[in-house]
């Protein structure tokens, strides 16, 4: 029977936890939370704050959710040890390093410490740092509830030591890596100790490679296994692989890729037609081998330039989403808008028209999304439908449903809010 309601101002202690719960699962997904910055923002958060000053018994139940994420900097880690209790009910941490000091890397693995709890840990680090975090991810093998991890800006020497940390963490299920510095000048990569180190755990379902890693590094990361594989990747072509130079390395690629599932390819726009082609043969391959391909997303910074894509078979969902502001559409981006419209319309009609009655195409949902707010999405929806009225009438023809949506942060807000990379 539940303890007396009255020392909970009148609310059950079942009901008081299962109302921190729901609130709990109403909050966004943590790694745009910490691209704000501002917890307070954060309406569930506020709700929290608010239930501390009902009354007093509601305080702890109400810290539960308080204390589940953070956003620190590495300026505050002292401020921070000293308060282990909070640290010990840690689930969400986002840490952010402003300086390159060693003090600040060992005062961090004693956060760890008190804080076996951590479920996603997003790391970033200064851009020109020059200390290594060896210590950090010695520790991150103790981190044994860890299911999420983001590194930003790492040092790319540490790459091996990454590795080893995926190799052997036995919960680790999505996996970003932003190294911010091209894998070159004496850091290149050494397959034979890749091998060494053995495949990624079994455990890890979702990757996302978002600035240039070596293709060496991103094949390790791949690699299929006998039970389980990476069924969901997110790369960026920014540094395409010319497949051309290692055959050896294209031949253990394709076998990587049947097993996924859902695919996302960042494409940043370029002036160079050579980065241009590898871009373009890079996807190709992708979608090539891809065959079992149920959810494909292309990320683009405006103009989709790509018109032909061998799309599989067993693709479901289509998803384009251009880092454009909704607010713009009609008057900056009508072109780009309509250029767009005869890229995916044509990629679209060359799809179904490779259909068959034993391969039939079937595309459930094609979603094209911008970066803004709901509000101004609706108010320019009349807009979208006319500017993207090719795409439209396809949809129609093979009885997809086409939604518009808006991602409210530019920075990886897809990714973020991508179940893959945040269940």
């Amino acid at each position: 029977m539940d303890r007396n309601p009255s020392e909970t101002a009148g609310m059950p202690h079942t009901i008081l936890d299962l109302l921190i719960d729901t609130l709990t699962l109403d909050m966004r997904p943590f790694p745009v939370d910490a691209e704000l910055r501002d917890a307070t923002k954060c309406l569930v958060y506020r709700t929290f704050w608010s239930m501390t000053l009902v009354h007093r018994s509601w305080t702890n139940a109400a810290r539960r959710g308080l204390w589940r994420r953070a956003v620190i900097y590495s300026d505050t880690f002292s401020a921070v040890l000293r308060e282990p209790v909070r640290c010990s009910q840690l689930q969400e941490l986002a840490v952010i390093f402003t300086d390159d000091s060693l003090e600040e890397e060992a005062l961090f693995v004693d956060i760890l410490r008190l804080s076996p709890s951590i479920r996603t840990l997003f790391i970033e680090y200064a851009e020109d740092r020059g200390v290594k975090f060896y210590k950090v991810l010695d520790q991150l093998h103790h981190q044994t509830n860890l299911k999420r991890l983001w590194i930003f800006s790492f040092p790319i020497a540490c790459i091996e030591e990454v590795c080893t940390v995926v190799a052997n963490h036995p919960n680790l299920k999505s996996l970003l890596l932003d190294c911010g510095e091209a894998a070159s000048d004496g850091n290149l990569p050494r397959a034979s100790l890749l091998d060494q180190i053995g495949p990624p755990a079994q455990s890890l379902q979702s990757v996302a490679i978002i600035e240039p890693l070596d293709w060496v590094y991103v094949t390790w990361l791949l690699q299929p296994q006998a039970e389980k594989g990476i069924s969901n990747f997110v790369i960026s072509l920014e540094n395409p692989a010319d497949f051309e130079q290692d055959p050896e390395l294209i031949e253990r690629f394709y076998e990587c890729l049947p097993r996924l599932q859902s695919l996302h390819v960042l494409i940043s726009n370029t002036r160079d037609g050579y980065v241009e082609h590898l871009q373009n043969e890079t996807l190709k391959s992708f979608l090539f081998m891809a065959t079992n391909l149920r959810q494909l997303t292309l990320s683009i910074s405006d103009v989709l330039y790509v018109r032909h894509l061998h799309l599989p078979g067993s693709l479901r969902r289509l998803h384009i989403h251009a880092d454009m502001y909704v607010g713009k559409l009609d008057n900056r981006y009508s072109g780009v808008l309509e250029y767009n419209d005869d890229s995916i319309s044509s990629i679209l009609k060359g799809w179904l028209s490779s259909s068959t009655s034993s391969s039939p195409r079937r595309l459930d949902m094609l979603i094209i999304s911008f970066v803004g707010s709901a509000d101004v999405l609706l108010d320019k929806l009349p807009v979208l439908s006319a500017l993207l009225s090719k795409t439209r009438e396809v949809c129609l023809s093979m009885e997809a449903t086409l939604s518009f949506e808006v991602r409210e942060s530019a920075y990886l807000g897809d990714i973020a809010e991508d179940a893959a990379f945040t269940d």
